[in-house]
């Protein structure tokens, strides 16, 4: 990664591919799934960073420069949980150059019934925090990267649970989100524009996720 980093004086962060230790779980098997080695384009980056399964929202397999880490105030956050996603959000809006190692140089170690296998031990209400403080870091020319992955964790947030006063809660981080994309009217007729454009796949799922909460919303279901 060292090696990698100073091959060009530009790169910011530098990522390697993960092994992990269940050999039926590949994420980021950068060895079975390569990804370019180099990009400075500012939307690419951005993608890379804030799209699910393209590189992970966690610090592991990583190498950035201390002096970038301090530039930009990048350390984690006490008494959240997940605070690794919202550091790869913070982190998304200040990389303007990304290194890959097509090698899988990190070993991730599965351990059955962990809090992050299983879900588990981590209180909703402590996420919504996490969710908020993510809509704080939107940056507008990427607005729409950063709602379709905090409306994913939403959506999954919500039908996970069935606590009223919790759902309340996703609602108000809605109305937040709103003020990057308009009204949720408008942003709703947007997504549904789109979807009738997209097949299956693709980008079509987040938008989806995004249409249904904010109908949710308007109509006062949540």
């Amino acid at each position: 990664l060292v090696k990698c980093m100073t091959t060009r004086s530009d790169i910011q962060l530098v990522q390697c591919g993960i092994k992990t230790t269940n050999s039926s779980i590949s994420w980021f098997d950068f060895e079975k799934n390569p990804l370019p080695e180099y990009s400075n384009d500012r939307y690419d980056v951005k993608t890379r960073l804030l799209g699910k399964g393209i590189i992970p929202n966690s610090p592991c397999g990583k190498l950035i420069s201390l002096h970038f880490v301090k530039e930009h105030g990048l350390f984690f956050y006490e008494g959240i949980v997940m605070e690794d996603e919202l550091w790869m959000n913070l982190l998304a809006k200040h990389v303007l150059s990304v290194a890959v190692v097509n090698r899988n140089l990190y070993i991730y170690r599965i351990r059955e019934g962990s809090v992050v296998t299983s879900g588990k031990g981590t209180d909703p209400y402590r996420k919504i925090i996490l969710y908020d403080l993510m809509i704080q870091a939107i940056d507008e020319p990427y607005v729409e990267e950063q709602v379709d992955y905090i409306t994913m964790l939403l959506d999954k947030l919500y039908f996970e649970h069935e606590d009223i006063k919790l759902r309340k809660h996703i609602g108000v981080l809605l109305d937040k989100i709103s003020t990057h994309c308009s009204t949720h009217k408008r942003y709703v007729l947007k997504t549904k524009a789109i979807l009738s454009k997209l097949d299956k796949g693709n980008r079509s799922v987040a938008y989806y996720l995004f249409y249904r909460l904010s109908l949710l919303y308007i109509n006062r279901k949540i």
